[in-house]
C-alpha cells in the first residue's frame, strides 16, 4: 500500500453496473456526473468515468466499459449487449483522454481567476483534508501538466470470454499511445492490491 492522501469524499462508486472500491491512497472523483463536467460537455468535450490521483504523484484517468448481460426493464429478460468494435472503442477511448485532458486545463484557468484560490493555495496544497476540491483539481492539473505523471486505464468487463478476437485487435489499437493505455477487468488489473471491483447486480435497460 502507498500514502494514505486523506480524502473526505467517499472512495466507493457504482459505474455500469460495477460496484469499485478505491483504497486509502487514492482521491477519485466520478468525473462524468460532476458539476466541473457538465458545462464542459455542453460545448462537445467528453469525459472519462474516473479521475483517480495514486499516492499523490500519478494521475489515472478510468473508463469502464461493462458489456456483461442487461435485464430488459419492460420485459425482465436478459439482454445481450453487443460491443463496440476494437478499433473504435480504442478511438472513443483516446478522444475521452484527449478532452479531460484538456478540460483539466480548462479547471485550472477557472481556478487561477479566483484571487482568493491564489492567496490561500500554499494552505490547500498543505491542509488538503480541509479543502478536498481545490486539493484535489489542483493537483490533478498539475500531474496532468506532465505526461510521464499520467495514465489512462480502459476498464473492460464481459460475462464470460470477450468475442473472438476483440482484446487481440485492440491491444494494438491502444499500443503507443501518450498518456499509455492499460486494459484492465476484474479478472486482471494494475491495481490489484488499490482498488476492488464487484458486480453491483444487473444494468436494467428499457
Amino acid at each position: 500500500m502507498g500514502t494514505q492522501i486523506s480524502d473526505t469524499v467517499p472512495l466507493h462508486f457504482t459505474e455500469s453496473g460495477l460496484r469499485f472500491e478505491f483504497s486509502g491512497d487514492w482521491m477519485v472523483r466520478k468525473y462524468d456526473a460532476h458539476r466541473y463536467y457538465r458545462p464542459l460537455s455542453g460545448i462537445g468535450l467528453k469525459g472519462v468515468d474516473f479521475i483517480g490521483i495514486l499516492d499523490w504523484q500519478t494521475l489515472v484517468l478510468f473508463e469502464i466499459k461493462n458489456y456483461s448481460t442487461r435485464i430488459s426493464a419492460t420485459l425482465g429478460r436478459p439482454v445481450p449487449v453487443e460491443p463496440k468494435p476494437p478499433e473504435e472503442l480504442a478511438e472513443v477511448m483516446k478522444l475521452k483522454v484527449e478532452d479531460t485532458l484538456q478540460a483539466l486545463r480548462a479547471i485550472r484557468v477557472f481556478y487561477r481567476r479566483n484571487w482568493l484560490y491564489r492567496v490561500f493555495l500554499p494552505l490547500i496544497r498543505y491542509r488538503r483534508r480541509l479543502f478536498p476540491e481545490p486539493a484535489f483539481w489542483t493537483r490533478a492539473f498539475e500531474l496532468a501538466g506532465r505526461m510521464e505523471t499520467v495514465q489512462a486505464v480502459l476498464w473492460v468487463e464481459f460475462d464470460d470470454n470477450p468475442p473472438d478476437g476483440f482484446f487481440p485487435a485492440l491491444l494494438p489499437a491502444i499500443s503507443g499511445y501518450q498518456p499509455p493505455i492499460a486494459l484492465a477487468s476484474r479478472k486482471e488489473h494494475p491495481y490489484s492490491d488499490r482498488i476492488r471491483v464487484e458486480q453491483a447486480g444487473p444494468v436494467s435497460v428499457k
